[in-house]
Order: C-alpha cells, then structure tokens, then sequence
C-alpha cells in the first residue's frame, strides 16, 4: 500500500529482543499492523529468496535459535500525522533502548558539511612572443616555441633587418670604447653580439613598433592604385577594377589613347537623359495595362470557381450513387421511385404479430427469430414501399424513411436499432396472450412451465450492453442482407 493511504493515527513502536538474557541485542521498529509486521518478520527468517534475508536482524535471530527463540513486544501507541513523525518516534525510541540488529538509523543525523573556502585564483600569466606574434599560455611552452625552425628562422631575419638600426661609431682615440649604437634605443656597446642580443629585446621591438607607427602617420603610407582612368573612383584590388570597367556609363568605346574631348563626348547629356526616362514610362505604362488585364482574368476565374463549388455543395447534400455506366441513379430512385414507401414508423405499427411468431423466436433464438419477423414483414411489401434500403453491403450503408425524407443512417444506426427493440418488444407483448392459451404454463415443476421460462429468457434478449450490442449487430446484418438495392432496377 502506498504511504500516502497508511493512517498513521495509531502508530504502534515495537521492539524484538532475544529470549536468552545473555544476549542483549535489540531491534526497533514502527508499525500500523501488528500482527501483519509479526507475521512478515517470522517469513523473511526463513524465505531464503527474500531481498531482506541477509539484513543483521535476520541473521542474528537464525544464529541464535531461530524465530521461537525471539520476542516481538510492543513498546508503545502514538498518535503520527504522517510516515515522517513515525520514523522520529522510532529514532526516539531507538537511542532509548540502545539498539544494536537495525541495519541502519531510522532517521539519521545529517553529517556535518565541511565549506572549502576556495582561494582566488591567480592571475594568468601570458607569455609573447613578439617576433612570431604568438601568444603562449606557460614558460615551457616558451621554451619549446623558441627551439622551432620557425622562430629560430624568423629570429635570424629579424637581426639581419634590423642591423641597418645599428650605427657603429669608430673613434681612433683610446678612451672611445664604445663601438656599436643603436640609435632608437641610445644604446652604446663595445661588442657586436650584445648589440644582437639587444635587437630582439622587448624593448628595442616595441620602439621600432612606435617608429613605424609615426612614420605612418606622417603620411608615408603607400600610394594608391587600382584607380578608375575615367570615373577616378578608387578600388583596393585589380580584380575589382576590372569588374568596374565593364559597367561603368563612362566607358570610351574608342581607343584609350584618345584626347579628353572623346570622353567627354561619350558622357550621358540631359537629351540622353530624358530619351531614356520616357522609354522607361512607356514600358512602365505597358506593363500596367498587362497586369490590369491578368487581374481582370484572375477575377473572372475565381467567379467560375465560386460558381463550381456552390453547384458541387448542392450537389453533395443530396445523396445519390451512380456507377460507371450510369445505369443507377439513388437519389432519382429514392425521391422518385420510392415516393410513397412508408415512414418507419408505420410500418412498425403496421406489423401483427402472434403466438407462433413467439413460440418460433423460442425455438430458433432471439437473433434469428427476431431477424425472420423483420424481414418477412419488408418481403410483405413492394420495394418501392419498403421503409429502408441498403444501398452498400460492404460499407453498411442504408437509407430510411422517417418524416416523409429519406435519411441516410450514420455509423451507430439508431433508427434500424429502434425498429429492431420495437419488433422485440412487439414479440415480448406475446407473453400474455400464450399463457392465456395455455394456462397449465403458469403451475411450477411442469413441462408447460419450463417451456415458457424458456421462450421467455430468449424473448427478453441479451443481458449487458455487450450482449445486446452484439445481438443488434447481428439483426443488422441478416437484415440488411434481404434489402440490398439491385442497381439495375
């Protein structure tokens, strides 16, 4: 049972102890059912197939003599709202008599949570190298990076171009010691491989850097080109001058080495201007005289379509079946032909039905004797003034008349059913008048009497909605089967 269902009002807190005083192990426990929790320690002992069998209760009670050998007792009645105040009263309970068997605390202390303090993290030191322009995240990988082919190679191209920096200053006088400058840093050496190893320090790179920066400033960047010879317009690649030149309006169909006054001949004058313009409204006018005639043909269109659908709605709401050969036609036939076949219900007032009708239905049974009146009354009648009509075997499909119209029967059939209880009903109203016939029915123990009892119970039909269904669908069918509409008539 789920807990939600368990009425803990009157929760009850045992314990089960060894009968040898020797052994002072103890097991608490709470429950609702005394008997029932008693009844399932004693099974789970000796259940060997039992999730619980190998629990420390278990297995001590068989070490020590078995279930006989232990006492369930009950400690106390207490009043729970719920599974969790249970479990509180058994830890009570639990502490109190210091048990030992429980495989684990009935509620728990939670263990105390240590924070870790997490410590700042440190701040990231990135290393660069700036003759590569890469950045690298720890000094190893410096380290490796510094022995590549790549860097060492870009290394030697990089002294080699900044030597042109270095100046070297000869002075014939003894005290002049310093032979090598470098002018951007005013550094002064007396060695060569020191002025190398300067070149490539962080600071020397980052002063020429600046110097680059400046002279650009100044204006020394790198002339334009790709420029356009006869619009002047500026392009950052030769490709995309090209593509210009087979669209521009200035283009000089001469040679290019003519004088200014050919390209200034080939420019678009005001008259030029003003040709093009009108050509362009009177292309604009064409094409707004062609869209006004497609929307007059799209009008006239959607009105023939408007016309179909509303001719097909009528069309559908009359029912009607013609084949391929057109020989049959179920709505001429029902309107026309059928005019003056009987409402439904007339015809069921119009059946007479006697002793033998029920005496047979008690012989062949409620589905086939019901079925024989229903089908020997509509044989009674010419087709045309038959009441129904079933014009699809397969799809069940069947039409009657109620009301003077002709209405087709939807997939739970409530008129065909209707007549169906009706017939049955007509057949139970036998009962009285063959008792009356024969009298000797109404004594118990008597041949008379079992055969009435007998006609009666299949008089009455089945017993349940899915007996009664399943004898109407039957009915149905046996039914439908005599007045399928022959397409040729």
């Amino acid at each position: 049972m789920p807990k939600n269902d368990i009425d803990y009002s009157n929760t009850i807190i045992y314990k089960i102890t060894c009968k040898d005083t020797n052994i002072k192990d103890v097991y608490v426990g709470h429950t609702t059912n005394f008997v029932q929790r008693k009844h399932a320690h004693k099974q789970i002992c000796t259940n060997m197939k039992s999730i619980n069998y190998s629990c420390k209760l278990y297995q001590a009670i068989r070490n020590n003599g078995g279930w006989n050998n232990w006492t369930m007792e009950i400690v106390g009645f207490f009043n729970c709202k719920d599974h969790y105040e249970a479990r509180i009263k058994e830890q009570e309970y639990f502490e109190l008599l210091h048990a030992t068997l429980n495989s684990i605390e009935p509620m728990p202390k939670p263990k105390q949570k240590f924070k870790i303090e997490k410590s700042e993290p440190a701040e990231k030191i990135i290393y660069n190298c700036e003759i590569c322009k890469v950045k690298l995240q720890n000094l190893k990988c410096m380290e490796i990076h510094n022995q590549t082919s790549k860097h060492i190679k870009k290394q030697k191209l990089f002294v080699e171009n900044n030597t042109m920096v270095e100046q070297k200053i000869y002075d014939n006088t003894e005290t002049n010691t310093h032979a090598y400058h470098c002018n951007l840093c005013d550094y002064h050496t007396s060695k060569k491989s020191d002025l190398k190893k300067h070149l490539i320090t962080p600071k020397h790179i980052k002063n020429k850097n600046n110097r680059e920066r400046d002279l650009e400033i100044d204006g020394n960047e790198k002339p334009a080109t790709n420029i356009c010879d006869i619009c002047s317009k500026q392009f950052l690649t030769n490709s995309g001058l090209w593509k210009h030149k087979k669209k521009c309006l200035f283009i000089n169909n001469e040679e290019p080495n003519n004088s200014q006054n050919t390209l200034l001949s080939n420019v678009l004058t005001p008259k030029m201007f003003l040709d093009i313009l009108n050509q362009s409204k009177e292309l604009q006018n064409v094409l707004v005289e062609q869209t006004k005639e497609l929307q007059a043909k799209i009008l006239e269109q959607s009105q023939q379509l408007l016309e179909q659908n509303k001719q097909i709605i009528e069309l559908a709401k009359k029912p009607s079946m013609v084949n391929s050969n057109n020989q049959f036609n179920l709505n001429f036939f029902l309107n026309e032909t059928c005019k003056n076949a009987m409402n439904i219900q007339d015809f069921i007032q119009s059946i007479k039905l006697t002793t033998q009708d029920f005496e047979t239905t008690g012989r062949l049974g409620f589905v086939d004797g019901i079925s024989r009146i229903f089908i020997n009354e509509l044989k009674r009648l010419e087709v045309e003034r038959r009441p129904l009509h079933c014009t699809d075997m397969k799809r069940e499909t069947v039409y009657v008349k109620d009301n003077d119209t002709w209405e087709k029967e939807n997939q739970e059939k409530k008129k065909l059913k209707w007549a169906i209880n009706s017939i049955a009903q007509l057949n139970l109203n036998q009962v009285q008048q063959w008792q009356q016939e024969y009298p000797e029915c109404i004594e118990n123990n008597t041949t008379a009497n079992t055969r009435f009892n007998e006609m009666a119970m299949i008089a009455l039909g089945g017993f349940g909605d899915e007996q009664v269904k399943k004898f109407d669908d039957k009915i149905m069918k046996n039914v439908m089967r005599e007045i399928v509409v022959s397409k040729d008539i």
